[in-house]
C-alpha cells in the first residue's frame, strides 16, 4: 500500500509566529545594542521559529514587500488584525534598510543571524555599512530595486497567482474548521478579495485565466473549486460593473456556498460566521436564491447559478463538456432561475472560446485559446501545445491564411493540467 503523503500545514498558520519573532528582533535592533539579554532570547526564538516553520510547512521561510504588504512563500499574508499589524511594521522596517526581499532557512546559523543583526543595526540607526549580499550564509536578500515584487505594476501574472494562493490556503482553512464544526472570522477572507477585486479590474484577462489552472482529470478538491468559482463570479461581477461591496458580497458567498455540505443548508450556516458586517444581507440573499432559485431571484443569486452551473458541465466524467460547448448550453438552457439575457451576457464574457480552453485546429495540433482575435471576434488568439506541456507558435485564427477550428475536445479528454503549461525555453 502506497503511503499517504504528507499533510502540509498552509502557510498563513505558521507565518504569524516568524513574523513576529522577526519584528521583535529587528525592533529591538532599531532601539538598543546587540549586547544585552533580550536580543540574546530574540535571536535564539527566531533561530527556532525558521526551522519549526520549515519542518511543518515543508518550505523556506521567504518574505517579500509589495506596497504595505507582506507576501510570505507566494501568499498575500492575511491574519488577524494584531499579527497584520506587526507583519506591516516589520515591513516598515526592510524598507528603512532597503530590504525588498527575504530568504531565510530553517538550518540558518546563529551566527549569520547575528552578523546580519549588526550589519542591519547599523542600516537602522543611519550611518552603517550597506548589508553584504551573500554574506550570511543561509539568510539571504534582495534589495528594493533587484526584488521583482516592486514592479509588480508591470507583472500581473505574479500578484495572480499570490492571490490565487492566497486565497486557496485561507479556503483550506475554512473548509478545516467547517468539518470540525468551527465558523472563524471572515476578516482575513475579506482583505484578500478587495485585493482580487481591486487587481482583477486592471488586468482582467489575466485573473479570467486562473480558474482555468487545473488538472481537467481529476475534479477539484472543493477549497479549489469554492476559490475556481468565487473568481469566476469575481470576474462577471466586474464585467456587469457592480460595485465594489456586491463584487465582494458575491464572491464570499460564492466560497461559502461551495463548502457547505449541500445547498440547503448555507443560508443558515452563513449567520454563524464572524466579519460579514454590512456584506451580510447580500451574501445570505446570494445564499438563498441559489440554494432555490426561482423566477424572483435576485442578480447576485443568478450570477452565481451561472457560475456553477457553467462549472459542473466541465466535471470529469462521461457528461463533461468542452468549455465551448459549456458556453453553448449555457445560452440555450439557461440555468433555472437565471434570465435569459444574463445568461447570454455571461456566455459573452467567457467567449465562445473561453480562454484557456482547448481548441483542435484543422492540422491536427493541439492549442489552447489565449484571447479574441485581434482581425475578427468570432475567432480566438491560440498558442499551440508542444510535447512536454510546453507553449509553442502563437496563431491569430483571425489572421488570413489562418488555420480554422476542427474540434472543441474536453480538457479531460486530453488529460489536460493547464498547472504544467510552460512558456517555450
Amino acid at each position: 500500500m502506497s503511503q499517504a503523503p504528507a499533510v502540509r500545514t498552509p502557510v498563513q498558520i505558521r507565518s504569524p509566529r516568524v513574523v513576529g519573532a522577526l519584528y521583535g528582533l529587528f525592533r529591538n535592533l532599531e532601539i538598543h545594542e546587540e549586547d544585552n539579554q533580550l536580543f540574546e532570547r530574540l535571536t535564539l526564538e527566531v533561530v527556532e521559529a525558521l526551522r519549526t516553520f520549515e519542518e511543518e510547512v515543508g518550505e523556506t521561510f521567504t518574505l517579500q514587500m509589495y506596497g504595505q504588504e507582506l507576501v510570505v512563500c507566494a501568499r498575500l499574508l492575511r491574519l488577524d488584525d494584531a499579527s497584520f499589524e506587526r507583519a506591516g511594521k516589520l515591513g516598515e522596517l526592510l524598507v528603512r534598510a532597503g530590504i525588498g526581499g527575504l530568504r531565510m532557512g530553517g538550518s540558518a546559523a546563529r551566527d549569520d543571524l547575528l552578523r546580519f543583526c549588526r550589519d542591519l543595526s547599523a542600516c537602522l540607526k543611519g550611518g552603517g555599512p550597506q548589508l553584504a549580499a551573500g554574506g550570511y550564509g543561509e539568510i539571504l536578500f534582495a534589495t528594493l530595486e533587484e526584488d521583482p515584487s516592486t514592479a509588480l505594476s508591470t507583472r500581473p501574472e505574479q500578484l495572480a497567482l499570490w492571490l490565487f494562493a492566497t486565497l486557496l490556503d485561507l479556503c483550506t482553512e475554512l473548509a478545516e474548521a467547517r468539518a470540525a464544526g468551527r465558523h472563524p472570522s471572515l476578516l482575513p477572507l475579506k482583505r484578500v478579495l478587495q485585493r482580487v477585486s481591486e487587481a482583477a479590474r486592471e488586468h482582467g484577462s489575466v485573473f479570467q485565466l486562473l480558474p482555468t489552472l487545473r488538472n481537467y482529470s481529476d475534479p477539484l478538491a472543493v477549497p479549489h473549486r469554492a476559490v475556481v468559482e468565487s473568481l469566476t463570479a469575481m470576474g462577471f461581477g466586474i464585467r456587469l460593473g457592480l460595485s465594489r461591496p456586491e463584487l465582494l458580497a458575491n464572491s464570499i458567498a460564492a466560497i461559502l456556498c461551495r463548502l457547505a455540505a449541500d445547498r440547503g443548508d448555507a443560508v443558515a450556516e452563513l449567520l454563524s460566521y464572524r466579519g460579514l458586517g454590512e456584506l451580510g444581507p447580500t451574501v445570505v440573499l446570494a445564499a438563498h436564491d441559489l440554494a432555490r432559485p426561482s423566477p424572483a431571484s435576485g442578480l447576485p443569486g443568478q450570477l452565481l447559478s451561472l457560475v456553477r452551473s457553467y462549472e459542473e458541465a466541465l466535471v470529469p466524467g462521461e457528461n463533461a463538456l468542452a468549455p465551448a460547448e459549456a458556453v453553448a448550453r449555457i445560452t440555450a438552457a439557461p440555468a433555472s432561475g437565471v434570465e435569459a439575457q444574463l445568461a447570454r451576457m455571461f456566455a459573452a464574457w467567457l467567449g465562445q472560446e473561453p480562454i484557456g480552453s482547448p481548441v483542435e485546429l484543422d492540422d491536427g495540433q493541439i492549442a489552447l485559446v489565449f484571447g479574441p482575435s485581434a482581425h475578427d471576434p468570432a475567432h480566438s488568439r491560440v498558442a499551440t501545445l508542444q510535447a512536454g506541456a510546453r507553449i509553442g507558435q502563437e496563431l491569430d485564427l483571425g489572421a488570413a491564411g489562418a488555420p480554422s477550428v476542427r474540434s472543441h475536445p474536453t480538457p479531460s479528454s486530453l488529460e489536460l493540467d493547464l498547472t504544467r503549461v510552460r512558456a517555450r525555453d
